[in-house]
């Protein structure tokens, strides 16, 4: 909730809480100043029996320290005068029912669903925050040890002919850290550990490959062992008796017993591929992928020969060997035109299955990628087969279209694959059987349940960094991890690690929904505006060749996009190639910002243009707010304000110099305008935004504005919103490209703003060359989670990074629990002197 005054500072009490209540969060405030200095400060709490919501932000002031005293009575003072602080008690309205529970997905009990907590990016191995690190890495692979704590990485591209194994330390899973890295001069391509030893194959180039044996305590290469060929993938069994090394070339799948715990006692043998049925060159059969059940029987992809193998790691024989058959897929996109269009078919696509796993660890059931090849289109899907090779069930269209629904589907790859289902893992979390599908091109990981392997239930989606290729479960700890492939150093996009917990769900922020049975296509969006309580209008970007405006229902969880406008000319024809930077609606229908021709686009509720304007401005366009008391505001990147009465055809009459702020990214950079939204009366809201990614990202703020009088032509501005810890506590890398900004609510009044939300929204780019994510993010209504004790706060607190988050808690410890240790605890990691803190425990006992 915002302050009454957009621009003003203010502590906002929702309830009014008993008498004494109300004197330790008068305390609280006091100390807050104490502890704070001349520090802007923001704090919110959880809900409890006393207290709805606090949230108190603090102009910041001198710079110069004070003495304690002096600052105690400042603090009354300002108080006292209502200076800086401005307190308000509402009764709030009474909670909304209870959505109804969702139906079992088909476990009985109904399943968790998870959460993105945590990230890890190669370059972290070089600097904490990748400063200054030009180095790429493809991370694609990752295992972890029996204790849980370390997990241990491969990754396949070499930075001065040197490549890498790296170790993360994941006690704290949100927080992961670096532990330091092993180099090698030949290609690492899978990882599997036993214990506290990491089994690594590697590509040695010269048709020969290696199998070395890490100790990752002391991170000391053990042994070496020379194998067949080519190795791809290594599994382990589950009783650690055997690994098994798919041998690309001459096609063997290589066997270790590896029982004994000196690995300098480890034998090989080697299995014959070769000479099999239902192998569509079995001369040649190319082994890519393995996993072992428990009874030491491995199943084995032939990814180039549409085939699968069974094989008892026991008595090293094979057991079977079958075709992966073919299969049709419907209302797919095979075209890469920049559009989305469902209306293809391929038909008998081979499967040509890549990774597998086994649907639990006595199941007759097993699971394939079904990555399919180029030249037929991809299979796009995943199957279900039993040891007989019949297929119990495939995919068909299914991630294709979930794809589509979020936002992350591939545009670019729909002559090539789509999706690109990648790899597949198992697990057992809370008594559900789970399992985990890695989408490379949509850099998804679907997550379905198959208790019954016949009909498995879609769950949820997970976002990741761009284009995973396998993840490990870690059902003991509620984790699930992957490996993700690409770096984009452009877009701030690093290799590197993704941390999953079974939690609420947060992702999407976005979907749409069917329409005759088929989602409404969508991504890139580029402009963002609020109609209403419940109505955000949006249009897409650069990368479609046909942008279409969307309007999405903001009162869903996640909000959902209901309907989709095409952009015509009053013939029917498409407006084709625009490159829109923004948007809004008027009396008439919508005006959007066209970055191609550099002028304003009027269109009729139907998305028919009606007429257009040339911007007058040696800068690009930014964004664009209609206010019916001033006309049409457009921003540029570079902070020029442009007021367009439409008088003449040429918008430029009055112009205006908008201050942006210093660059503060370790990257450097400059700072933009971004967009621009009316409150009206005069009154607007701008979006100042670096454009970085990742630790690089620094400046995402919404400052509010009134359009000078006279001969002023300087905007002074008010910060109302720094929302980069917003994105911060998504977990995840900070995307680069929140270019958009909306409000909805009640307009009539713009300085009630417990009435009114402001939404702030990325543009992912059509998923091309960009994970695909969409943040859709109403702001000023995010909750922080209380520590459940000391003991959370603390572990928190040693990441500096959650030090702002965890000061937030302040007001609950404070006007809740009244937990005099817990405050020393977060007031001391907090970074606070000792005598300070004590005075806030003592202050709590009052």
């Amino acid at each position: 909730m915002l302050p009454e005054d957009l621009g003003s500072k203010a502590a906002y009490i929702v309830r009014s809480p008993p008498a004494a209540s109300r004197m330790r969060c008068w305390t609280f405030l006091v100390v807050l100043q104490i502890l704070n200095g001349s520090c802007a400060y923001a704090a919110e709490s959880c809900e409890t029996d006393e207290l709805a919501a606090v949230q108190v932000l603090r102009r910041s002031e001198d710079a110069r320290p004070r003495r304690l005293i002096r600052k105690f009575k400042r603090a009354i003072y300002e108080w006292s005068k209502k200076k800086h602080y401005y307190y308000k008690t509402t009764t709030p309205a009474p909670p909304p029912p209870p959505p109804p529970s969702p139906p079992s997905p088909g476990c009985g009990k109904g399943c968790c669903t998870f959460n993105r907590i945590g990230f890890f990016q190669a370059c972290q191995q070089l600097n904490a925050t990748c400063d200054n690190t030009t180095e790429t890495f493809e991370v694609d692979s990752v295992d972890v040890t029996e204790d849980l704590k370390t997990a241990v990485y491969t990754s396949s591209k070499a930075n001065a002919g040197v490549y890498t194994v790296g170790f993360v330390d994941i006690t704290d899973a949100a927080v992961p850290t670096p532990l330091g890295t092993l180099g090698f001069d030949t290609q690492p391509t899978d990882v599997a550990v036993k214990g506290f030893l990491a089994l690594v194959t590697f590509d040695n180039g010269t048709e020969t490959g290696e199998l070395k044996v890490i100790n990752v305590t002391d991170q000391s290469v053990l042994r070496t062992i020379d194998l067949a060929g080519l190795p791809d993938s290594v599994d382990i069994s589950p009783d650690e008796t055997w690994a098994a090394i798919t041998i690309e070339e001459p096609g063997v799948l290589e066997r270790v017993n590896i029982s004994d715990p000196d690995p300098m006692a480890w034998t090989t043998d080697i299995i014959n591929l070769t000479g099999l049925p239902g192998v569509l060159n079995a001369s040649d059969p190319r082994p890519s992928q393995v996993d072992i059940r428990s009874d030491n029987v491995a199943v084995v992809t032939l990814q180039e020969n549409n085939a699968l193998v069974l094989v008892n790691l026991t008595n090293a024989s094979v057991i079977t060997s079958f075709s992966a058959g073919t299969t049709n897929i419907t209302d797919i996109d095979i075209f890469e035109d920049r559009r989305i269009i469902l209306n293809s078919t391929l038909t008998n696509v081979t499967r040509d299955p890549d990774g597998v796993v086994w649907l639990g660890k006595k199941s007759e059931f097993f699971a394939t990628a079904d990555e399919g090849i180029t030249e037929a289109g991809g299979s796009r899907s995943f199957s279900v087969f039993n040891e007989d090779g019949e297929v119990a069930f495939t995919s068909g269209n299914l991630l294709e279209l979930l794809a589509v629904r979020l936002g992350h589907y591939p545009d670019e790859r729909s002559e090539n694959r789509g999706i690109e289902p990648e790899n597949l893992a198992y697990g057992q979390f809370q008594n559900c059987e789970m399992l985990f599908v890695q989408s490379e091109q949509a850099s998804l990981t679907y997550v379905f349940e198959v208790s019954n392997a016949s009909n498995p239930k879609y769950l949820q989606a997970l976002p990741s960094i761009r284009t995973p290729e396998k993840g490990r479960v870690v059902p003991r700890r509620n984790l699930y991890i992957t490996a993700s492939e690409a770096s984009n150093l452009d877009l701030d996009i690093r290799s590197g690690l993704n941390i999953y917990q079974c939690q609420s769900t947060q992702y999407p922020f976005l979907e749409s929904r069917n329409v005759d049975g088929l989602p409404i296509p969508w991504g890139s969006i580029a402009g963002l505006t609020g109609e209403g309580n419940d109505t955000l209008w949006a249009v897409e970007g650069a990368f479609f060749a046909e942008p279409q405006i969307l309007r999405i229902q903001s009162t869903r969880h996640p909000p959902r996009i209901n309907r989709a406008i095409s952009i015509t000319y009053p013939n029917g024809t498409f407006l084709q190639n625009l490159n829109i930077s923004g948007i809004d609606i008027n009396d008439e229908g919508f005006v959007i910002v066209d970055q191609t021709t550099e002028s304003l686009l009027l269109l009729n509720n139907n998305g028919v243009l009606q007429d257009s304007f040339a911007i007058n401005s040696s800068d690009a366009p930014s964004g664009v707010a209609y206010d019916p008391d001033v006309g049409y505001v457009v921003t540029t990147y570079g902070g020029t304000v442009i007021v367009c009465n439409l008088t003449t055809p040429v918008c430029g009459e009055k112009n205006f110099t908008y201050p942006l702020d210093a660059p503060e990214s370790q990257d450097g950079g400059v700072v933009a305008l971004r967009d621009i939204a009316a409150l009206g009366d005069g009154h607007f809201l701008f979006l100042e935004t670096d454009g970085q990614g990742g630790f690089d990202a620094a400046v995402r703020r919404i400052y509010k504005a009134e359009l000078p009088e006279g001969n002023e032509t300087v905007i002074e501005k008010t910060l109302v919103e720094d929302f980069l810890l917003e994105l911060q506590d998504l977990r995840g890398p900070v995307l680069q490209r929140f270019d958009s900004l909306a409000v909805t609510g009640d307009l009539e009044e713009p300085y009630t703003t417990d009435k009114i939300t402001l939404w702030v929204v990325n543009d992912n780019g059509g998923t091309d060359d960009t994970n695909g994510e969409t943040q859709l993010l109403p702001l000023i209504q995010h909750v922080y989670q209380c520590p459940a004790g000391k003991d959370e706060a603390i572990r928190l607190l040693r990441s500096s990074t959650q030090r702002p988050v965890a000061m937030m808690w302040f007001p609950h410890v404070v006007c809740g629990h009244r937990d005099p240790g817990l405050a020393f605890a977060i007031c001391a990691l907090a970074a606070y002197d000792t005598f300070r803190c004590g005075m806030l425990a003592v202050l709590l006992l009052l």
